[in-house]
């Protein structure tokens, strides 16, 4: 019996090695990747300081052009846009970015599915915690997990867990220097030729998330206390619907004093097919032409 609990306690001590050295493997190859997404992240939160941040989701990193924006400010810009996410990772970011430096000016792009409402694939939040992964170490990042799972909490101490299906990705980024976006910015390149049928974001059905406001209040105030310039902005969608589905947004943004630049609705851009390459996201053409609309409107508001 004593022999069968020392080869147990040796499998379990031998899993935990194992585990240790990978998670210590994996940190130190997201420390010093050549390119792609982990090298541009981890230059944005440890190395890299910009006047101008532009962030929120793939609505932001595809519409708004970081080169146009500063030369028309006359500061440096970064777009910190992410696909497939908004508030909870944007509060992570910035949360390890103000350790370093503060900003000048912090322009947020409003996506309603990642900001303020729940969104079909969102998986009880746990979705867009997983860039923050890497930087398990920051105290930040850790809370922000622990609000959205006790378990993606534990999980994170954890090497094997930590890169679950990541480990491919980081030693390419290792090996081969993988192109990144220009400044964050991603232009998308297609024309719609096509006429959608459904151009709602959220339905009325659709319930509010009372964690990505809670995220969303939190990031505000964060910002506010640091005395950096927060500005919200709504980029164009296509035909896009009613916009009685910002009213929550806009009771914050009147309770924080936080301008608002909306181009929700904007009629040089919003039935325009040639500016956009689907319902949600505009082209380059769209994104440029915005680009120096908002861009103009931002400069007199701060």
């Amino acid at each position: 019996m004593k022999k069968y609990l020392l080869k147990i306690v040796l499998f379990f001590a031998i899993v935990v090695v194992i585990d240790i050295c990978f998670g210590r493997v994996c940190d130190d190859m997201v420390a010093h990747a050549k390119g792609g997404s982990n090298k541009q992240l981890n230059d944005l939160v440890m190395r890299d300081r910009y006047d101008v941040l532009i962030m929120g989701s793939s609505r932001a990193r595809h519409h708004y052009d970081p080169h146009i924006m500063s030369d028309t400010l006359g500061m440096s810009c970064y777009n910190a846009g992410y696909d497939g996410n908004g508030i909870i990772l944007a509060d992570g970011i910035y949360s390890m970015i103000r350790d370093r430096y503060r900003p000048k000016v912090i322009v947020y792009d409003l996506t309603l599915g990642f900001d303020c409402y729940e969104y079909a694939e969102d998986q009880h939040d746990r979705r867009y915690i997983s860039q923050l992964k890497p930087y398990y170490r920051h105290a930040a990042v850790q809370n922000i997990v622990k609000a959205i799972s006790d378990e993606e909490y534990f999980k994170l101490f954890s090497g094997l867990l930590r890169y679950n299906c990541k480990t491919v990705n980081l030693v390419k980024e290792n090996i081969l220097a993988v192109s990144m976006y220009d400044h964050g910015y991603a232009p998308l390149k297609k024309q719609m030729e096509y006429e959608p049928t459904n151009y709602e974001e959220v339905t009325d059905d659709t319930p509010v998330d009372p964690v990505k406001l809670q995220f969303m209040e939190e990031f505000i105030q964060s910002v506010q206390a640091d005395s950096v310039t927060l500005v919200f902005g709504i980029s164009p969608r296509y035909k896009s619907p009613s916009r009685q589905k910002f009213a929550k947004i806009e009771e914050l943004c009147r309770q924080y004093h936080i301008p608002l630049i909306d181009f929700y609705n904007d009629r040089r851009f919003y039935t325009n097919k040639e500016y956009f390459e689907d319902v949600a996201h505009m082209n380059r053409t769209g994104a440029t032409d915005f680009t120096k609309s908002f861009s103009s409107v931002l400069k007199n508001k701060i």
